[in-house]
């Protein structure tokens, strides 16, 4: 791999018909149309790395790794634009993969997106082993009710440390709420959901609402689809078990004329 093109294969761009109607198009050797295809096409982020983590070429297509597009990430180790504690996890998952000489799939997360990490790696034609790897935002689809992750034929692991954004603000509960109202849920239904008072829940949303920088409901479940806080199972009663909603107090005098919630 050199400056971000195959090691043997000369870039040629492919010309278009010519005046008169004539379609056929000159001819381009397969690997480089499918390098190009991956690297400018496929929309997803795609880096080629050595032993040492070193980018030899790289294309920033879904926009989820923080690198700098092109040149300037050439030549840098990839771990350098990661911090530290992802930085670690992702060279160790990168030896093992060099170790082994075979592809293995991660679920990380990338700015509080869900991500799939494919790691292939491959010799290039002067015999170096390097790795390419692709990334890509989780599938919103789901196969037998759980989300399309990776290829179902390479190995799989989850990793450990993520970049979860904005979702690292938020509790437990109000991830719930969240992925919840991503899931269509009313305020009431919510309530009933979590054995929560409706009074309860509204607290949450204005609270994500602040955290996330949200406006109204419409941009709480944007934001919670692109985290893919859609497709997450939330048990009835939530993380501390089931808790009976709250009920109004009978025979208080309600404060300033105003029944309790």
């Amino acid at each position: 791999m050199k400056n971000g093109t195959l090691n043997g294969v000369k870039e040629r761009p492919v010309t278009s018909a010519p005046q008169g109607g004539d379609t056929r198009l000159e001819t381009a050797p397969p690997a480089e149309v499918m390098w190009r295809a991956l690297m400018e096409d496929s929309g997803v982020d795609v880096a080629v790395l050595d032993r040492r983590g070193t980018v030899r070429a790289v294309s920033i297509g879904a926009g989820l790794w923080p690198l700098p597009e092109g040149a300037a990430s050439v030549g840098q180790p990839i771990t350098s634009y990661f911090p530290p504690e992802i930085a670690q996890e992702r060279s160790a998952i990168l030896a093992q993969v060099f170790e082994s000489m075979k592809p293995l799939a991660v679920e990380t997360s990338w700015r509080g997106v869900p991500a799939c990490s494919v790691l292939r790696p491959f010799l290039s034609s002067t015999g170096e082993p390097l790795v390419l790897l692709t990334c890509r935002p989780v599938a919103l689809e789901l196969r037998e009710g759980r989300p399309v992750l990776a290829p179902t034929d390479v190995p799989k692991i989850k990793a450990q440390k993520n970049d979860e954004g904005p979702l690292s603000k938020l509790t437990p509960r109000e991830r719930e709420v969240l992925a919840l109202i991503a899931q269509g849920h009313t305020t009431a239904q919510i309530a009933k959901i979590l054995y929560r008072s409706a009074k309860t829940i509204e607290a949450h949303r204005m609270s994500l609402g602040l955290k996330l920088r949200a406006r109204n409901r419409v941009d709480l479940a944007r934001f919670a689809m692109q985290a893919g806080l859609q497709n997450m199972q939330v048990p009835r009663g939530g993380p501390d078990g089931p808790e009976p909603v709250e009920q109004p107090a009978t025979n208080v005098a309600p404060l300033n004329g105003q029944a309790g919630a």
